[in-house]
């Protein structure tokens, strides 16, 4: 599956919520440079580009297939240009990283071990206009019963200007692991579905 591309992370809830963050709802999504955020989903699933192949699942997560041609970006008013990162939890990244390589195609690209924390990375394919695709972060966490979609970061333009305009509903900023950018995290009272991050250029 060489050279598949994020279409949009699905996700449940109501998609007020990601407008009174200030994401612009365009047909039913938050459509970013690299893949959308698409509210409303009975579960936490992944939908992908090209089209033409059935439907699959990643260790429980179900994998659909788009129907074709880009998602435009639009403008929203928080500054949101694309999506960093979509995080999975597991209690094995090894069986997990395996099972994204074997029905997505994405190889892992390296593994990060902390005393902490231990993770996998995967890299959807770029866009046609070169944006750099959207990053898998499988994290282990022992004695889960199941893995599933815990969160993602979107990338925006000016990171104060978005905490500032967020009516407390993000957090300060604090330096990400990234050398050289900060990360601020949206408070679970904003009603989101997931644990969603907003991350410095």
């Amino acid at each position: 599956m060489t050279g598949v591309r994020l279409a949009a992370v699905c996700v449940p809830g109501d998609a007020e919520a990601w407008r009174s963050l200030g994401f612009t709802i365009d047909h039913g999504s938050v459509a970013l440079s690299n893949g959308a955020i698409r509210p409303g989903a009975a579960v936490h699933s992944i939908e992908l580009e090209p089209p033409g192949r059935g439907d699959d699942s990643v260790e429980g997560i179900p994998i659909r297939h788009g129907t074709g041609g880009a998602t435009p970006t639009a403008t929203h008013p928080n500054g949101a240009v694309e999506l960093d990162h979509v995080v999975v939890v597991t209690d094995s990244i090894d069986r997990t990283s395996a099972a994204i390589t074997q029905t997505l195609g994405l190889a892992q690209r390296r593994v990060r071990e902390t005393p902490q924390v231990r993770q996998a990375f995967h890299r959807f394919a770029d866009e046609p206009d070169g944006t750099r695709g959207c990053i898998i972060e499988v994290v282990e966490r022992p004695g889960l019963t199941s893995v599933d979609i815990w969160g993602l970061v979107v990338i925006v333009a000016d990171l104060d200007l978005a905490v500032a305009a967020s009516d407390g509903l993000v957090g300060a900023p604090k330096p990400a692991v990234q050398p050289g950018r900060r990360i601020a995290t949206v408070s679970r009272s904003a009603g989101l579905p997931l644990a969603v991050a907003l991350m410095s250029r």
